[in-house]
């Protein structure tokens, strides 16, 4: 059998034997531990890149979307402003040739209520210039039968 010191020279051993491979478990474990970290966190270093580039695309697709909603809609309230004002217009436009229609008729009646007492007015200065013309007429004939 073994001695007391062999014993205590094979435990020793042992327990060294036991501590390295500890050692080197736990060296391994972390280096593990170390290299699995860093590719999680490369992997969500990527998937959040992806994620990122994912997102701003469908807020870019949803900002020209949002865009073309918006235009399309000015478009139309534009082109239905343009019709009411286009309709007021035409509706202003008809109202003032028939106002101006009627200004040029009561023009038209003015017209001829002045040529008709511009007439009268010749005819009645051509009649008094006729009377007058026979007063003296009238005049000369009693001077000479007088």
């Amino acid at each position: 059998m073994l001695e007391q010191k062999d014993i205590e020279i094979l435990k020793s051993l042992m327990q060294e034997v036991v501590k390295e491979s500890e050692e080197n478990i736990l060296n391994k474990v972390d280096e593990r531990i170390s290299a699995s970290e860093e590719s999680i966190l490369s992997k969500v270093d990527e998937r959040v890149s992806a994620s990122e580039e994912s997102i701003l695309s469908k807020v870019d697709e949803r900002i020209s979307a949002s865009e073309h909603t918006v235009l399309s809609k000015m478009d139309e309230r534009i082109s239905a402003s343009e019709n009411l004002v286009l309709n007021e217009l035409d509706r202003v436009q008809t109202h003032l040739e028939k106002e101006v229609d009627e200004v040029r008729e009561n023009l038209d009646e003015m017209k001829q209520f002045y040529r008709i007492n511009k007439l009268e007015s010749d005819n009645t200065t051509l009649l008094l210039q006729m009377y007058n013309n026979m007063q003296k007429e009238i005049e000369e004939i009693k001077t000479k039968i007088a």
